[in-house]
């Protein structure tokens, strides 16, 4: 993104509304943005490339199921 990184855009997101659901999928692999990300209120965090399963078990749970 040319303006704000992922986790600006989430700290801007929060200040909106901090209730709405949030994954974050990136290759940035660091230990510090994951907790960063999970922090700020992300819901979940899946790497790039992201495997199928484990993005519809993230979603599925931001819906409200298990």
């Amino acid at each position: 993104m040319p303006d704000l990184n992922g986790l600006e855009v989430l700290e801007k997101l929060r200040q909106i509304d901090a209730h709405v659901p949030v994954i974050i999928s990136s290759a940035d692999i660091q230990d510090y943005n994951r907790a960063r990300a999970l922090e700020l209120g992300a819901m979940g965090f899946v790497n790039k490339p992201v495997q199928k399963e484990a993005l519809q078990g993230l979603v599925a749970q931001g819906l409200g199921g298990k």
